[in-house]
């Protein structure tokens, strides 16, 4: 099958198989950002929407050796999900593409992050956003055309053990 489909968590429990090539997955945080992104061939793009990661889990079981990108918005809530993930998933993959904190001045929305929020492992990128009292929704980016050859590189990344 090709295209859109809704597998409910109980699919998931029940044992569904996929059958076929999947290269890699990718979390998407927004339902806009999941509807409007073309991902590369063999790509699995699952929509996980927020905090609700209970479905995700069971997808990421059924895909063990599937490398897996998670993409949200560059926002407190998104560090913290992308750290829950990570604990489903340690080697998860988070996709901040370069090009994405180019639109830093104009694109970026004002925010407060907590001062608890440690940012120690975050890129560099990601520590000035939080300085600067800013934030990036990722639905910016979903039609840029340098999306495809991002995603890929982050896969190929991965390979070296690098998780952003």
């Amino acid at each position: 099958m090709l295209g859109e489909v809704s597998i409910p968590e109980r699919a998931l429990l029940d044992g569904l198989v996929f059958e076929g090539i999947i290269r890699a997955v990718l979390l998407v945080e927004n339902l806009g950002a999941w509807r409007d992104l073309s991902p590369p061939p063999g790509w699995l793009l699952a929509h996980v929407p927020g905090w609700d990661t209970a479905t995700v889990g069971h997808l990421l079981d059924r895909l063990p050796e599937i490398p897996v990108v998670h993409f949200g918005d560059v926002d407190p809530n998104g560090v913290r999900i992308m750290l829950h993930l990570r604990k489903r998933a340690p080697n998860l993959k988070w996709f901040l593409p370069e090009f994405w904190f180019e639109l830093a001045d104009v694109c970026g929305l004002r925010a407060t992050w907590p001062q608890d929020l440690n940012l120690d492992f975050a890129p560099a990128q990601v520590r000035e956003f939080a300085a600067r009292g800013l934030w990036l929704e990722q639905e910016r980016i979903v039609l840029d055309p340098r999306i495809p050859d991002a995603l890929e590189a982050a896969v190929a990344e991965d390979a070296s053990g690098e998780f952003f």
